[in-house]
């Protein structure tokens, strides 16, 4: 999983760093799995990211906290989190500039990692990444 935060910093290079900082605010990733073991990946692979982004210059993190407590006073609303227009409103919502969020899929021996971050007034992708590899890596 430590490549998941490497690629994490690589959305820094999608971030133009010179000016203001740029308020960037990081989603759960969904989970697709029938497995029980990845309830919580998602939740765990955004930390990551957040953690990893909140180290950089330039960047201002949206606090997981604000963002849960929103979310939670809008009663999941925007019932399909994986919709990028969705991520696109969460943003808009925490008014951040950006939103990095992902999907992880069960393919068995393997999953699949998908991250995005999409620039919340356009709500155009400016940065995608994926990752394909055993979980233990």
């Amino acid at each position: 999983m430590k490549r998941i935060v490497v690629i994490g910093l690589l959305a820094l290079l999608a971030l133009p760093l010179f000016g203001e900082p740029k308020r960037v605010a990081v989603s759960d990733f969904v989970v697709h799995s029938d497995n029980a073991t990845y309830k919580y990946m998602g939740k765990g692979i955004s930390e990551m990211i957040a953690v990893e982004l909140q180290k950089a210059r330039g960047v201002d993190l949206v606090e997981r906290e604000k963002r849960t407590d929103l979310l939670e006073e809008m009663e999941m609303s925007l019932s399909d989190m994986a919709d990028p227009a969705a991520q696109v409103e969460v943003g808009k919502l925490l008014a951040a500039g950006y939103i990095v969020y992902g999907e992880i899929v069960d393919m068995g021996r393997k999953v699949l990692i998908s991250l995005r971050m999409a620039e919340v007034e356009t709500g155009q992708v400016v940065w995608t990444e994926k990752l394909a590899e055993k979980l233990s890596k």
